[in-house]
C-alpha cells in the first residue's frame, strides 16, 4: 500500500490553496467525531442531490456542530438551506402567513451553530409542515394559488418550540 505524501495532495487534481486546506481542515488527523462529522456531510450532499432538503441541512448542521473547526460546514449547511427556502418558497401561494418563532425553550444544536440559523430552520420546518398539509391546502393554499379571495386567512404563525424541541403553532388572524 502506497500512502502519499502531503504534497501529493496539495497538487494536481487536488490542489486548494493554503487558506482552503485550513478552512476545510483538509490534511488533518480527525478523531472520532470528526470522522462521524465527515460522514453526516457526506449522506447532505447524497440528500441534497435527491433534494431530501430537511435531511440535507440536518445532517450538514449537525457535521457543522460536532466539528465546527472546519468551517465549510456550516458553510454547506447555510447552502442547503438557502436551496430549500427557494424550492419551498416557489410552493407558496400569494397571501401565504409569515411565520414566526416567538419561544424557544429548547435548542436543538450546540451553542457553535448560531441561533439565527436554528430559528430560521425551525420556521423553514414549519412552513413546510404547513405546505404539505393536505386540509390546508384543499382549504386554503389551492385556493390562494388559483387567485381566489378567501376570508379568514391567517396573516401570521407563531411557533413555539417547546423542551423537547417538539412544535406548536397557533394562527393569528
Amino acid at each position: 500500500m502506497a500512502t502519499p505524501t502531503d504534497e501529493h495532495f496539495r497538487t494536481g487534481l487536488f490542489a486548494t490553496t493554503p487558506e482552503e486546506e485550513r478552512i476545510a481542515c483538509f490534511l488533518k488527523r480527525k478523531d472520532m467525531r470528526q470522522s462521524f462529522a465527515l460522514f453526516l456531510a457526506e449522506r447532505s450532499l447524497h440528500c441534497l442531490e435527491n433534494q431530501l432538503y430537511k435531511e440535507a441541512v440536518d445532517s450538514m448542521a449537525w457535521a457543522a456542530a460536532l466539528h465546527p473547526e472546519n468551517k465549510t460546514f456550516f458553510e454547506s449547511a447555510k447552502h442547503a438551506y438557502n436551496q430549500w427556502l427557494r424550492f419551498s418558497n416557489l410552493r407558496k401561494p400569494p397571501g401565504f402567513p409569515s411565520i414566526e418563532v416567538v419561544e424557544l425553550k429548547a435548542r436543538r444544536f450546540v451553542p457553535t451553530i448560531p441561533l439565527e440559523f436554528e430559528l430560521d430552520l425551525c420556521g423553514l420546518e414549519t412552513q413546510e409542515c404547513l405546505l404539505n398539509d393536505k386540509e390546508l391546502d384543499s382549504a386554503l393554499w389551492n385556493p390562494l394559488r388559483q387567485g381566489d379571495r378567501l376570508s379568514g386567512i391567517p396573516r401570521r404563525v407563531d411557533v413555539s418550540v417547546d423542551e423537547k424541541c417538539g412544535k406548536s403553532i397557533r394562527f393569528v388572524h
